[in-house]
């Protein structure tokens, strides 16, 4: 499916996205910063088409709002690997939409948090035990229902925040977009530094930026809270200028 947004701009009109960039280096993991200003606004271009196993336009129907302020944050993370005390967490014991307990061989390491009714934005996820680990290779939760999450210390579909840590491998130098859509807040940090950050409690929003990027290997968090069980958490990719080639982010990006 083809859809055109220069043909629609009762679409763009309603839809705006807001860009942020941030840049990336091939160098080892970093200890995070704070997230740099906020450059222009990137321009919309060409067409998208509706990645593989998304049975909708990802750019279609979403709510984009006002940015939310950004409390004060440390974009710092757990370890990259699941030794020591991530070890200690115990796994889920279900596949779900955020995960599995299977671990592929460039997996992220996902975390589960419970949180308390209400949260308002995500909470500084390393000051709070997580109750599950779990291993993902995609952010590919489209709109649904979400079933939940079980193991041995109870099952939770509701009020839980995750996060994925871990690596990806560039195999073109080059500058890519990347398009974060979630409902209920989520924050995006590549190479250390806060890059798209969608947090508060709102509906299905959609947020963009640009990175530049060397070939190799490069660095990725992704936080995400929920209050409910109506989910979304998706993150595509694209060579910027060439949104008719936007796909579902995976660690291995290659065009």
């Amino acid at each position: 499916m083809r859809i055109s947004l220069i043909a629609i701009p009762l679409f763009l009109a309603a839809c705006q996205f807001e860009a942020h960039m941030g840049s990336g280096g091939s160098a080892p993991p970093q200890t995070p910063v704070d997230a740099p200003p906020l450059p222009a606004p990137l321009p919309g271009d060409g067409t998208v088409t509706t990645p593989p196993g998304v049975t909708e336009n990802p750019l279609a129907g979403v709510t984009v709002g006002a940015p939310t302020p950004a409390p004060p944050f440390d974009p710092r993370v757990p370890e990259l690997n699941v030794v020591g005390a991530n070890a200690a967490i115990p796994l889920v014991t279900n596949d779900t939409a955020f995960g599995s307990p299977r671990r592929d061989s460039d997996s992220l390491n996902g975390f589960v948090y419970f949180l308390p009714n209400p949260t308002d934005r995500l909470p500084d996820l390393n000051t709070i035990q997580p109750t599950y680990r779990m291993f993902s290779r995609l952010f590919s939760v489209g709109p649904q229902p979400f079933a939940g999450f079980n193991g041995p210390n109870g099952p939770r579909n509701t009020n839980f925040a995750v996060r994925y840590t871990g690596s990806f491998t560039v195999a073109k130098a080059g500058v890519y977009s990347l398009y974060l859509d979630s409902k209920e807040g989520a924050r995006l940090t590549i190479d250390g530094k806060v890059a798209i950050d969608n947090d508060g409690v709102h509906g299905r929003t959609f947020k963009n930026a640009d990175f530049t990027w060397t070939d190799g290997s490069h660095t990725i968090a992704l936080d995400y809270f929920t209050n409910t069980n109506d989910v979304v958490l998706e993150l595509f990719v694209a060579p910027k200028g060439n949104a008719s080639m936007t796909r579902v982010w995976s660690p291995q990006v290659s065009f």
